[in-house]
């Protein structure tokens, strides 16, 4: 029986990952259309999502080449949950703080993207070129764009936690002792 639930628990890790990856891809496609064919800038907090949606994708590749090693899925389903946490903080704040201030002066975004170097190493995909109230403007399906980034991170963390659960399944298996409790307590008809 162990054997199986950890079979079935890879499958479901795999299932996640891949469906991740996807989204993912999907998510940051659709934001270089808006941005380069439609005319939408990107803020620095909408960069900034960008670079962490790509650092969980990097998780689930990873997550996904250590399958066969289950202790290796530790680290990096850990750095997802964080990057997801960290994407739901950046995308709350996006839409919650920063698109309602007029002020622009250079915030912790702006200081993320310059110390990376990303921005200049490469301008098509991390440049902020927009404030984050003319951002705020920009919607899809009629909401903002931050707003279903922050629906993105936040279906993240579920299937980060869904992930840990299978991680969980794939090193422990169910419990053997609660089988034997439960086998013995129904053939003495006690339940």
């Amino acid at each position: 029986m162990p054997f199986a639930a950890t079979v079935g628990a890879s499958k479901g890790l795999r299932a996640l990952g891949l469906f991740w990856i996807v989204l993912c891809a999907a998510s940051l496609g659709i934001a270089l259309v808006a941005q380069h064919a439609m005319g939408m800038q990107p803020c620095p907090w909408c960069v900034v999502q960008r670079l962490l949606m790509l650092a969980s994708m990097g998780c689930m590749l990873l997550v996904l080449g250590s399958l066969r090693v289950p202790i290796a899925l530790v680290l990096p389903l850990l750095a997802n949950f964080v990057f997801q946490v960290a994407g739901i903080a950046a995308a709350g704040y996006q839409f919650l703080v920063a698109s309602r201030s007029a002020r622009c002066d250079l915030g912790l975004a702006d200081r993320i993207l310059i110390a990376s170097g990303l921005e200049q190493a490469w301008p098509w995909m991390f440049a902020a070129s927009t404030s984050c109230t003319e951002a705020a403007s920009a919607t899809l399906l009629g909401f903002p764009f931050s707003l279903l980034a922050l629906g993105f991170f936040i279906l993240g963390l579920g299937l980060a936690l869904a992930m840990a659960w299978f991680a969980w399944r794939s090193v422990f298996g169910p419990d053997p002792a609660l089988h034997t409790i439960s086998s013995a307590a129904t053939r003495q008809g006690l339940r």
